[in-house]
């Protein structure tokens, strides 16, 4: 009976589209009238589910003479001569999609998961970025939050590149939360969301980094949830970043936040020393550096921030050694090899303007700009909209954001403000006046100086307060 039904589907759908979907990663069965169709994916069984069901009764009572029940199971050890890395079928319409890719679908993505120095903090989204990239991942979406600095980014795009080498044929959208709400808010002003939907929905991956981003945006969170559950419908992976965990990013729609909640929801955390010791020790051997192990073992007691933070100083190392090697040079001496011992590194920990930080509270921070503003720190974290108090705050959120580690949430908790992007909008504005060398006045008794000037001079009694402190 099931070869019957078989060629009776064959003629229903014709020949292309059942020998994509059913001639060989289905098997159909008949039995105690229950029509069992064993497929190799998800994906596969929803396809069916919600394309051809109507079908398949209708092919079930022509060859039975009866209604049969629909049963569908998921066995993908029943298909043992498909290729075990092979990807699921693809629809017609996303083949020709393919060909068509956009030059905005193909990202530069700098990181590989191959190169993701693994410790105790981050092997759990180690893991579950690896079954994502690899296709086995039970769950959807994937979720990874935690501070700035510590490879979340890392893990997006690694798990976006090893998916496009696996099959370069793959739809995938790596993007940031500030992207797709820019993308979206254009749409609506050139009337023409259908062209910003359309790509998004027929993809095999979303990726979104910073999707926090989306906070306090109502219109912009309903289309990423109409965009989620869409994406989910067709089997495809959705992967997400934060700097917090779902049900504390502000603002969000209950609704969201239990699409998010669903999947997997992984925090990554400050590399512990062995991590440190991994992450400067293949520095140095991707550096052709000849690392001393008393050095290593010192620098990474030493560096204890973030991952941008290690790097950062190690950078800095790396200046010190090539410049000790060229002065060699210079002096007459043949090339010596670039050894890192102590010395540099006590040299490097020695120098007060390139000392590691070792994440100073936001607090301090505010307390320092306060006093050089000539106001105590409950002002400065108030409601006052004064010209001044506003500068403070905006130039403390600045030096907060470039001297911690905190994300825009904790930072504007830790300044009394009820929502990040208050936050947010002070480090931008800071940030283009610093570009264009602004003028300020810290109090109306004073004449203006230089915006560089006033954070330089503010960064460095900050640092004085910790060391004494």
């Amino acid at each position: 009976m099931a070869a019957r039904l078989c060629e009776d589907l064959a003629q229903r759908l014709g020949p292309a589209r059942f020998g994509l979907w059913f001639e060989r990663t289905a098997q159909l069965e008949v039995e105690n009238n229950c029509l069992r169709i064993t497929v190799p994916t998800r994906f596969h069984a929803d396809w069916i589910q919600r394309h051809f069901r109507e079908d398949l009764r209708s092919a079930a009572a022509s060859t039975s003479g009866s209604d049969l029940a629909l049963e569908l199971t998921v066995e993908p050890g029943a298909f043992p001569a498909l290729a075990a890395s092979a990807p699921p079928p693809v629809p017609p319409h996303r083949l020709r999609r393919r060909r068509t890719a956009s030059g905005a679908e193909r990202h530069d993505l700098r990181f590989d998961l191959d190169r993701f120095v693994v410790g105790a903090g981050n092997e759990l989204a180690f893991r579950a970025a690896g079954a994502v990239a690899e296709g086995n991942a039970p769950f959807n979406p994937l979720f990874i939050h935690g501070g700035c600095g510590l490879g979340k980014t890392h893990l997006l795009q690694g798990i976006c590149r090893r998916l496009r080498t696996r099959n370069p044929e793959t739809r995938i959208r790596y993007v940031t939360g500030e992207q797709f709400t820019n993308e979206f808010i254009a749409a609506i002003r050139s009337n023409d969301v259908e062209s910003f939907r359309r790509p998004y929905r027929e993809l095999d991956l979303l990726a979104i980094d910073d999707v926090h981003f989306l906070s306090n945006k109502t219109a912009t969170q309903n289309e990423f949830l109409a965009t989620f559950d869409a994406i989910g419908l067709t089997g495809s992976k959705i992967v997400l970043a934060s700097d917090e965990h779902p049900r504390h990013i502000r603002q969000f729609h209950q609704r969201l936040v239990s699409r998010l909640v669903s999947g997997m929801v992984v925090e990554v955390l400050l590399p512990d020393a062995p991590t440190r010791l991994a992450i400067i020790t293949r520095w140095a051997k991707e550096k052709g550096f000849i690392l001393q192990p008393t050095a290593a073992e010192v620098l990474a007691q030493r560096c204890v921030g973030s991952v941008r933070d290690i790097e950062g100083a190690l950078t800095r190392l790396e200046a010190l050694a090539v410049l000790g090697r060229g002065a060699a040079v210079a002096a007459g001496a043949a090339a010596p090899a670039t050894e890192i011992g102590m010395v540099l590194v006590a040299r490097l920990f020695g120098d007060e303007a390139q000392e590691v930080r070792t994440n100073p509270r936001v607090e301090a921070i505010v307390s320092t700009v306060a006093q050089r503003f000539g106001m105590d720190a409950a002002r400065l974290t108030g409601p006052s909209r004064h010209r001044q108090v506003v500068l403070a705050r905006s130039v403390a959120a600045y030096l907060a954001r470039k001297l911690t580690t905190r994300s825009f949430p904790e930072i504007a908790r830790a300044m009394g403000r009820s929502n990040h992007s208050t936050v947010f909008t002070a480090v931008m504005r800071i940030e283009r006046q610093l570009a264009v060398n602004a003028m300020v006045t810290v109090n109306e008794s004073s004449p203006p100086v230089s915006l560089q000037y006033l954070i330089d001079t503010l960064h460095a009694a900050h640092s004085r307060g910790q060391r004494n402190g």
